[in-house]
């Protein structure tokens, strides 16, 4: 019910502080399953790059509510976008701090890191480093991801890369 009260009320950042560190608070063995498999989405996917093993993760008809910016809401998009990243910040990381499942919602927070080794928003590579929050809060449909909403902290990775005026 948490997590579908923040959904509904448009306060997905907030729930961050609800989150229980090291493990999941209120966690089923659907939970556990879906966290577990989470984590080898972030380990396959985002860290060591292998973006087409992306495909086992995802529910038929996945939308992403919070797309990467110009990229389509389905997987295909996904991929794209975080090729896309990845060109940028080869060495792109993701590490979960904490997780909380709730019924077929589960929510992350974690860490995104990496250094700008390619171009980024029209700037050259400048070796600069990021390291800010996320939350991403998925539903699940048989083990895979249905749908996606999640926020990252943009305004300190433009800061920190010297995006900013």
């Amino acid at each position: 019910m948490f997590i579908k009260t923040l959904l509904a009320a448009g306060m997905i950042a907030t729930a961050a502080v609800a989150l229980a560190p090291d493990g999941m608070a209120g966690a089923t063995s659907a939970g556990e399953t879906n966290a577990k498999s989470f984590r080898q989405l972030a380990d396959l996917v985002f860290n060591r790059g292998e973006i087409d093993a992306a495909d086992r993760f995802f529910a038929a008809g996945f939308v992403d509510h919070a797309p990467w910016p110009g990229f389509s809401p389905d997987v295909a998009g996904f991929k794209a976008g975080l090729a896309d990243i990845r060109k940028s910040f080869p060495d792109l990381r993701m590490t979960i701090q904490r997780t909380v499942a709730e019924g077929d919602l589960f929510a992350i927070q974690s860490t995104l890191s990496g250094s700008q080794l390619g171009e980024f928003m029209g700037q050259k590579a400048s070796g600069k480093t990021f390291s800010v929050e996320a939350i991403d809060i998925v539903r699940m449909a048989d083990g895979r991801i249905a749908e996606h909403w999640g926020l990252i902290d943009t305004a300190t990775m433009a800061g920190q890369l010297g995006l900013q005026p």
